[in-house]
């Protein structure tokens, strides 16, 4: 719509009655200001133990012209909070602000909900409230136990384990490759621990869903040997 001097258009087909708003207001005179919140996609914070927070982030950009007030952020059901937002925020178009969403999980399985961002009447933004939808899942916590035969080298004091990142399910699958070496250092285990020519090791810290790949190096003195066999661990859900 051409008004004289100005052309008033919703942009990405945004017309509502934020926008005719807008056009009554520059058919008055005044500023035709059209901004608009860029859509999000979901934020997955993905598998959390119960009990236990998770956290993902995200940017929030506002486009258009002029300015925009974000009053109100609201987020349901109570697992999940948000936080990187301090109200009434105010945003010029091209500006950008930090949206972080935390899961804590009270029982296993899928959890959904939405964050809902609410911009002031003097204010507004073409696709307010905006609605961002977040999930989780929460988690039972595991363990992965491994065990070795005890090194018959003379002076050994300790084991050094090692241990891949979070890797999918898949990687675990039956005839599947093992990740290059080397990996991520995990734990120490002291020689002393181990029952006769059995030693162990309990990791507490995988996460249902995922695939570990483990190995193990014997030390003497100042010096580790090779590392052992690899071996996977396929962590169950929930």
């Amino acid at each position: 719509m051409d008004l004289g001097a100005t052309t008033c258009t919703a942009p990405g087909g945004y017309c509502n009655p934020v926008f005719v708003q807008n056009v009554l207001n520059n058919a008055l005179g005044q500023p035709c200001t059209l901004t608009y919140f860029v859509p999000l996609s979901t934020l997955n914070v993905g598998n959390v133990i119960v009990g236990n927070t998770g956290t993902e982030g995200t940017t929030l950009t506002v486009n258009g012209s002029g300015n925009t007030t974000i009053s109100q952020v609201t987020v349901t059901p109570a697992s999940f909070t948000v936080s990187g937002l301090t109200l009434p925020l105010t945003l010029s178009a091209g500006a950008s602000t930090p949206l972080n969403v935390a899961f804590t999980p009270t029982a296993t399985g899928s959890v959904s909900g939405n964050i809902s961002i609410v911009t002031s009447s003097a204010n507004n933004a073409l696709n307010a409230p905006l609605s961002v939808p977040v999930s989780g899942y929460g988690v039972n916590s595991h363990t992965a136990s491994l065990s070795w035969t005890a090194s018959t080298t003379t002076g050994v004091t300790s084991y050094n384990i090692y241990r891949t990142n979070a890797l999918s399910s898949s990687s675990c699958a039956t005839g599947a490759t093992a990740p290059a070496t080397p990996y991520p250092s995990l734990a120490t285990v002291q020689a002393s621990t181990c029952s006769g020519t059995s030693c162990g090791y309990t990791d507490t810290s995988v996460l249902a869903g995922n695939c570990y790949w483990y190995y193990a190096t014997a030390v003497s003195g100042s010096s580790a040997s090779s590392p052992s066999n690899t071996a996977p661990a396929s962590v169950p859900i929930p």
